[in-house]
């Protein structure tokens, strides 16, 4: 292990506040890492674990977290949190990488293993959650596609994909606190606990603007929902098979953007300075 390796001593002990599940701390040069036993599954726990590994080491992190002197300092890590500190973010990328190696998730994920099925291949792989596995699904995969977490039908957060990501426009529109599509795979696990409790699955095939406002008309997304037991959750991975490529998509948004301005405008002359800013990939801080 790697904790071991480091000389890092690791515990497992109760009594942490509510959604904080693993701590490093620090006594002089001595250093250690605390799991809580609240952790519900072993992949939950390798997470935790994991990403207390990246604060100690990770440039910066120990310096920014133990910046009153020794003691004890908590980690709102795991992956049903929309916002968080930059060094958790940090962390968790550092976790991510370590339990889900790049190369060799790449060669996993060679072949019929898309969507659903190439998310539960690195699961059960590298024994981590199914979150996990999803976002590093996203990060490594070549198609269009996004991750959505959501609870009670309304999304938490989502993780895309560069190819999803090189769309633009409406592919970058945050979703969050936004309700999922009725007639989606996922709307239909919200409503019944008794299925998403027990990690069953639903999919759909819809137009893609149902899920995203602003997607191009006839685009599908497909749609596979999943189920995550005792958290309560749905994780949902959708895919866009004929969406077109980057640079035809940049174009036809800067044409969608031209005539939505022209129509503001009533004469065709130019709107605010800042929609300009935009088109060319930069955005006001409101935005």
């Amino acid at each position: 292990m790697i904790a071991n390796a480091k000389q890092l001593p690791v515990e497992y002990n109760d009594g942490f506040p509510e959604g904080v599940y693993g701590a490093l701390w620090r006594s002089g040069n001595a250093f250690g890492i605390i799991v809580s036993n609240e952790c519900p599954t072993a992949g939950h726990r390798r997470f935790t674990l994991a990403h207390e590994l990246g604060h100690y080491h990770l440039d910066g992190h120990v310096e920014q977290l133990f910046r009153g002197g020794d003691g004890l300092a908590p980690s709102l890590a795991g992956h049903f949190r929309g916002r968080k500190d930059p060094i958790e973010v940090e962390a968790d990328a550092f976790a991510g990488e370590l339990l889900v190696p790049t190369p060799f998730a790449r060669s996993l994920l060679d072949g019929p293993s898309v969507g659903m099925r190439g998310v539960l291949r690195l699961r059960d792989a590298f024994d981590v959650s199914l979150s996990c596995a999803a976002i590093r699904y996203a990060q490594l995969a070549d198609e269009p596609l996004v991750v959505v977490l959501s609870k009670d039908g309304v999304v938490e957060w989502t993780a895309r994909s560069e190819a999803l990501w090189a769309q633009g426009g409406w592919a970058r529109r945050p979703w969050k606190q936004e309700w999922v599509p009725r007639r989606s795979g996922t709307r239909r696990l919200a409503g019944d606990a008794a299925r998403r409790r027990t990690g069953a699955d639903d999919s759909s095939e819809l137009l893609a603007c149902e899920w995203c406002e602003g997607a191009p008309p006839s685009a599908v997304a497909v749609e596979e929902a999943i189920g995550l037991g005792i958290f309560d959750r749905i994780l949902t991975i959708l895919r866009f098979p004929d969406l077109p490529d980057p640079d035809t998509a940049y174009l036809l948004a800067e044409r969608e953007e031209r005539e939505a301005r022209e129509a503001r405008d009533g004469s065709g002359r130019r709107g605010d300075w800042r929609t300009g800013l935009r088109t060319y990939g930069f955005d006001s801080t409101d935005d």
